[in-house]
């Protein structure tokens, strides 16, 4: 009777044991929650107290709040055991974003790219100073960034070149005009990447190298690209050649990390399975840059990326941006 007693009584305990570690898990979530949102709080008030503008400060810290609680070793593990990506040794498919108003910054790129006995194609980059069709910013917008390209609807190429020659804003020109322009801009430069997905999905390749015209290729680039894709797990959505703001997570294979996001797009591989995702959710009817876009993407689990490390292309020194920086251009 005693021993039946005991085996009921740690049957029970065996059976509980989940939800108490699941309770301490959440727990310790809810303390580590708490605790954020009571510096973030803090350091609200601070910054008012200082005249610093917080509209930015705290979606930034929460997001990053959020990229620091994912189990990102816990998806490295589950990848792990996925059959590996493999590539020939063919000649991968390669575009070089570039504005038909601005074709010498490709030159050192095209250079790099011929060096490197790599084949390309140019693709003509969405041009925001140029009208775009409202199917486009239906499609692909979100309401906000719609209201802002709405402001220059009417604006013509020649006109706004005339006006703000190397997109340098003159004084008369308000500041929610300049923060439109440079919404245009930057929403030509998003269509670019969009457009080169639907193109990748059109054309059924198994995946696209996308560089943008302000790069560099690192030594070796042919051997070490199809290397480095032959590491990655088969349901693998974007690779990052190189970027800024680079958030590794655990190294995955030598040479390569798993993502846990990052900014900028100077240069990055993307397969089929990825463009098919974002084009059908993450891409539609955003307010996000096409870098931020990405990295929302990753942060929420909906895409799996992975940094080449060393990376494989460089930026070009001394580039202006095509974008027209508010920052840089007044």
């Amino acid at each position: 009777m005693t021993n039946e007693w005991h085996w009921r009584r740690r049957a029970r305990a065996v059976r509980r044991r989940p939800k108490r570690v699941l309770f301490s898990l959440r727990h310790g979530i809810v303390q580590r929650y708490a605790l954020c949102l009571s510096m973030l709080l803090t350091l609200h008030v601070v910054l008012q107290l200082s005249g610093e503008n917080v509209t930015r400060f705290v979606p930034r810290t929460l997001r990053e709040l959020r990229r620091s609680s994912n189990d990102w070793e816990g998806m490295k593990a589950k990848l792990m055991l996925e059959e590996r990506f493999t590539v020939g040794a063919g000649e991968p498919e390669v575009r070089l974003i570039s504005l038909k108003r601005a074709r010498e910054r490709h030159n050192l790129t095209s250079a790099s790219l011929r060096q490197a006995g790599i084949g390309y194609r140019v693709f003509d980059a969405v041009d925001g100073l140029a009208p775009i069709s409202e199917y486009s910013v239906s499609k692909y917008a979100g309401h906000k960034k719609a209201k802002r390209l709405e402001l220059t609807r009417n604006w013509s190429e020649h006109h706004v070149m005339r006006t703000h020659a190397r997109l340098q804003y003159t004084e008369e020109v308000d500041g929610k005009t300049r923060r439109a322009l440079h919404e245009r801009l930057r929403f030509g430069c998003y269509l670019s990447h969009v457009f080169l997905w639907e193109t990748l999905v059109e054309e059924d390749l198994y995946f696209l190298v996308i560089l943008e015209d302000d790069v560099l290729l690192a030594t070796n680039f042919r051997y070490r690209l199809f290397r480095t894709l032959n590491l990655l797990p088969k349901s693998w959505d974007v690779l990052y050649l190189n970027g800024c703001f680079k958030r590794f997570g655990p190294t995955f294979r030598e040479g390569l990390h798993l993502a846990r996001g990052g900014l900028c797009t100077y240069g990055y591989v993307i397969s089929r399975k990825g463009a098919e995702t974002l084009l059908l959710e993450g891409a539609l009817h955003s307010e996000k840059p096409i870098d931020h876009m990405l990295d929302e993407e990753v942060l929420s689990g909906n895409i799996v990326a992975f940094h080449a490390d060393p990376p494989l292309v460089f930026l070009k020194a001394n580039i202006t941006s095509t974008l027209a920086y508010l920052h840089k251009t007044f």
